[in-house]
């Protein structure tokens, strides 16, 4: 597999405005040129053989990619699980890596 994903970090919320202020102006500073967004580009993901069958799962699968995000690109890794869903003909899936703040230049929050 392979592909990308784009979101607007402007429209991540907490449920806590103040929070949601802070997260944007302090910290992502998504006004500034290029922070707006983050970019996940999927590098390399095996689907396992068979998984296409009717009704499959896949669960805890590995995972490379890249990550842009303030305006530093850089690799992460992480493991993915998904499940065909035979009725509608779609897949759904969800995946999970960690990064450090630090490594894309963005400030530790704190209050």
């Amino acid at each position: 597999l392979k592909g990308e994903l784009k979101a607007d970090l402007d429209q991540f919320e907490t449920g806590i405005k103040l929070r949601d202020r802070h997260m944007k102006e302090k910290y992502l500073e998504t006004a500034k040129e290029g922070n707006r967004s983050a970019v996940f580009k999927l590098t390399e993901a095996k689907i396992p053989d068979g998984f296409l069958d009717k009704g499959n799962k896949a669960e805890n699968l590995p995972f490379k990619g890249t990550l842009k995000l303030h305006g530093i690109e850089k690799e992460v890794s992480g493991t993915y699980s998904a499940g065909l869903q035979s009725e509608k003909s779609t897949v759904d899936g969800e995946a999970q890596f960690k990064i450090k703040l630090t490594d894309f230049d963005v400030a530790i929050p704190s209050f």
